[in-house]
């Protein structure tokens, strides 16, 4: 497939297709209007689309990440060490595909995840629900696996007669492990096989069809625990390219005149990455640090998996009747390369903005064109937005926490979508630079380059870290954490990085989200497996007078 060819159904040809892009801006809001209204007659098609670990600033989303006078202050891991210019182009040549798709669709500027940890993250996406209501507060809580009682959105479009495919990871399971025989790795994506219980598959829970993992990770080569509908399948090439070989099987495999929900879940750029991608991704990069080339070049393989997919859309006529949307599962990690989340503080695990905010693309059929959307927006929003879209009316039965997008994005409902959004968990520094020791050591184990047949432990894992809670409101941020018992409020517009605590200054602010989160916490189960004295620590902090 050639790159142009997509290129074109954006309107962007020639020389104007290699050239960097700026801005667009905003259709009006009659044209929205028009635009949004849901098409029960011949209901969209639907990817919605998830990287693992993914930084705010590692695609190049908006140009304010890239403020270099701050990142050269940002902590960097001494394997990913490189030149900022170096990985500030890689950042922003890594995904050129994407960046054309975000231009001419909808990025939403102010949008986050329910919680800065895979599995718990998607368990929102997937329920439309904070995973708090039951009992998901961290990765340990999704263990026991997502309760069976909670409807998935697959089931939704599946009762409603699409064809829904999964590809790539699931993480929302109970599993099973099972040791990978005369395996001598000391990577755990491969020396095990892991197994998910019956109730708990994909194809148990609206999926019609499943290619991928069912925990949190995958070996780039030869992983021994790929599976095709609860069957073991055999391992071809990299990852990446063989997901997305099954993505696009799946779309021939369904008849034009059947809508259809492909949830396409990549495992890059998860680390460790031990393993090098292919020379057709990793020849993009000559950042002068091989581990930084290979890193963007797993995201540069995601890059390409998009393009392959608008390139079957197109060839297939399908590309004016699709919605496409991108995100990542949560912040960067700081074992990773910069511009790693961009001008946001904290990492994957944390509750401030380098954990829980993401960058939001939206592009397609029912979506406005070249908009920037700065309402406040949770990835629980995806459900009721998308069957909207679709013509098709939310379960009465469903009590969802998520809102439907379109009436704000038309300019119907001028109000933020969501007067505040919460978050309660541990503060886990365990994807952080305070692990900083324990991911060398642990590369360093994983990679075979130790001499120690030890396997290094880490002392910030989320089973052992302590309370925290948070509270967005339009462009405001208020922190607790259980260590210093202290509120923080931050402006996000002028103090992205949340470093300049006005608390002082916003008593009533303070007041009115403190009363927020007291309302929503006081009837929140206790968590399923992390720790239940930080937690009840957590509620007092609120509701103790």
């Amino acid at each position: 497939m050639k790159r142009r060819s997509f290129l074109k159904t954006l309107g962007i040809t020639g020389a104007s297709a290699m050239l960097p892009l700026t801005l667009g801006g905003c259709t009006s809001a009659a044209q929205r209007v028009n635009q949004l209204l849901g098409d029960k007659k011949n209901p969209p098609n639907i990817i919605l689309m998830v990287t693992d670990d993914q930084g705010f600033g590692q695609f190049d989303f908006l140009p304010e990440s890239y403020n270099k006078t701050v990142l050269a202050e940002r902590y960097v891991s001494e394997r990913y060490a490189v030149d900022l210019d170096a990985a500030i182009h890689a950042s922003r040549s890594a995904m050129p595909t994407l960046k054309k798709l975000a231009v001419d669709g909808v990025r939403f500027s102010n949008a986050h995840v329910t919680h800065p940890v895979c599995a718990a993250s998607r368990t929102g996406i997937m329920t439309s629900r904070y995973p708090h209501q039951f009992g998901i507060y961290n990765n340990d809580d999704v263990k026991p696996g997502v309760p069976l009682e909670e409807t998935f959105l697959p089931e939704v479009f599946q009762n409603n007669g699409y064809r829904t495919g999964a590809i790539g990871k699931w993480h929302l399971a109970k599993v099973r492990k099972e040791a990978v025989k005369g395996s001598t790795s000391r990577d755990y994506h491969d020396n095990s096989i892991i197994w998910a219980e019956e109730g708990y598959r994909p194809t148990d829970r609206g999926f019609d069809y499943f290619f991928g993992f069912h925990a949190s990770g995958v070996s780039s080569y030869n992983s021994p625990t790929w599976m095709r509908n609860g069957e073991l399948a055999e391992s071809k090439g990299y990852m990446t390219d063989q997901m997305t070989d099954e993505a696009l099987a799946f779309i021939r495999s369904v008849k034009k005149d059947q809508p259809f929900f492909l949830y396409y879940a990549h495992a890059a750029p998860h680390i460790p990455l031990t393993a090098m991608a292919p020379e057709k991704y990793l020849g993009r990069f000559n950042t002068g640090n091989q581990e930084v080339d290979n890193y963007y070049a797993s995201i540069a393989a995601i890059d390409d998996s998009i393009l392959l997919l608008m390139n079957e859309l197109e060839a297939s006529g399908r590309a004016d009747n699709t919605i496409f949307l991108f995100m990542p599962d949560n912040g960067g990690v700081a074992d990773s390369p910069m511009p790693q989340n961009g001008l946001l503080t904290g990492n994957k695990g944390s509750l401030m903005d380098g954990g829980v905010h993401i960058p939001l693309v939206a592009w397609g059929k029912s979506l406005p064109k070249g908009m920037i959307y700065d309402g406040l927006v949770s990835t629980m929003d995806l459900m009721p937005t998308l069957l909207a879209a679709s013509g098709l009316n939310q379960p009465t039965s469903l009590d969802l926490d998520g809102v439907n997008l379109l009436p704000h994005l038309s300019g119907k409902n001028p109000s933020d979508p969501h007067d505040m959004l919460f978050w309660a968990g541990p503060r886990a520094f365990h994807w952080g630079e305070p692990n900083d020791d324990f991911w060398s050591d642990y590369f360093e184990y994983v990679s075979g380059r130790s001499e120690s047949d030890i396997e290094p432990s880490s002392p910030h894992l989320e089973k052992y870290s302590t309370a925290s809670w948070s509270v967005r409101k339009g462009k405001w941020s208020l922190h607790w954490w259980q260590n210093d018992n202290q509120v923080r409020l931050y402006d996000r517009t002028v103090d992205p990085a949340e470093t300049n605590d006005i608390a002082s200054k916003h008593p009533a602010l303070v007041n009115e989200m403190m009363m927020g989160i007291k309302r929503w916490i006081k009837d929140k189960p206790e968590p399923a497996v992390w720790g239940q004295q930080y937690f009840r620590e957590l509620k007092n902090s609120l509701l103790q007078p």
